[in-house]
């Protein structure tokens, strides 16, 4: 019998690596994979924004942010501030309930004075403030001074008082002239100004609504979107 010969360790051997293959992508196709990705994204994100529950979503926040912004002029000045939205424009009526501005009562020659403070913003297209179902403060409540008619101008076109729906802070923030149960809201939602009011438009009106709900005690608006 023929002796034993001590085995050895056995390896594999690796292929070697043809000459020209790479591991990697070049930058070129790095930045022509980017340049594709940066144009599909320039291309669906605002086809997501035009959608109606993002038109929504984006006009309550800012109505809300909005509010906020009123709120903290009158607690900073000490005085009061106002939101006030267009509910009467025989002219277009498709404004009505789709405009809003900024108001502050302030102090000129010594003696308080409402001041128009800030540009009109529209809400999108297609997008309503509800009156059925928000709250405003009541027009029989007066306020001293009381709002004047003409401070207001819209494409030209004087505002009155019973032009407008407001919402008003006081100089601590809190609500000026509510009801004394049940927190004042604004409700937005997908929708046409119609002869009898708002048509929604969105569907299923239990999602089609952005409500802005102010705090009794505080004034403070906080946003409720299902």
């Amino acid at each position: 019998m023929p002796p034993l010969l001590p085995i050895k360790k056995c390896y594999r051997l690796r292929p070697q690596r043809q000459r020209g293959m790479r591991n990697a992508f070049s930058l070129t196709e790095l930045l022509v994979v980017m340049g594709i990705m940066v144009l599909l994204m320039a291309l669906v994100i605002p086809a997501i924004q035009r959608t109606p529950a993002a038109q929504l979503t984006t006009a309550g926040a800012e109505l809300a942010s909005l509010a906020e912004v009123a709120r903290q002029n009158s607690m900073t000045s000490g005085g009061t501030s106002a939101l006030a939205f267009v509910k009467n424009f025989p002219s277009d009526r498709s404004q009505e309930y789709r405009c809003v501005t900024r108001v502050e009562l302030r102090t000129v020659g010594g003696s308080p004075v409402w001041t128009w403070v800030s540009k009109w913003k529209r809400l999108p297209d297609g997008i309503i403030v509800d009156p059925a179902a928000s709250t405003f403060q009541d027009p029989a409540v007066t306020m001293s001074p009381s709002f004047p008619d003409n401070l207001l101008k819209m494409n030209g076109v004087s505002l009155k008082r019973e032009d407008l729906e407001l919402i008003v802070f006081d100089s601590v923030g809190r609500l000026l002239s509510y009801p004394a149960s049940g927190a004042a809201k604004v409700r937005v939602v997908a929708g046409l100004r119609s002869p009898d009011g708002v048509t929604h438009t969105g569907g299923d009106q239990g999602n089609n609504r952005y409500d802005v709900i102010f705090n009794e005690a505080t004034g403070r608006p906080h946003s409720l979107r299902p």
